[in-house]
């Protein structure tokens, strides 16, 4: 099955990336950041624009319908970034156990690998 990622904002380094979420409960300000961890791994993090308090988390639960879209655009994120940087690897996971095994369980189910 194919997902449609969402148009990405990039920065020209293409190591932070914005798209908004558009799903069953608004729309959502989201932020994928690849940092560098050694010379040759960086880690990506998918962040939520908190409204309240102004800042981004990794915490946050929208809810909102549209993970393979969003995981989509994380896959098109790193594409664009692994195209810049072609001998570096990229690494991600959630920010808890349980999101981790629902990224597992969504990528199994919507993707070819």
């Amino acid at each position: 099955m194919h997902y449609e990622a969402y148009a990405l904002n990039a920065n020209k380094e293409n190591t932070r990336f914005q798209f908004k979420s558009t799903g069953k409960r608004g729309i959502f300000e989201k932020v994928i950041l690849i940092t560098q961890i050694n010379d040759y791994l960086f880690n990506l993090s998918l962040l939520d624009y908190d409204l309240i308090t102004q800042e981004y988390s990794d915490k946050a639960i929208t809810d909102n319908g549209d993970m393979p879209e969003v995981l989509a655009t994380v896959f098109e994120a790193i594409n664009i970034f692994l195209n810049e940087y072609s001998d570096k690897s990229v690494y991600f996971e959630g920010s808890t156990m349980a999101r981790t095994r629902l990224y597992q369980i969504v990528i199994n189910k919507t993707y070819d690998l």
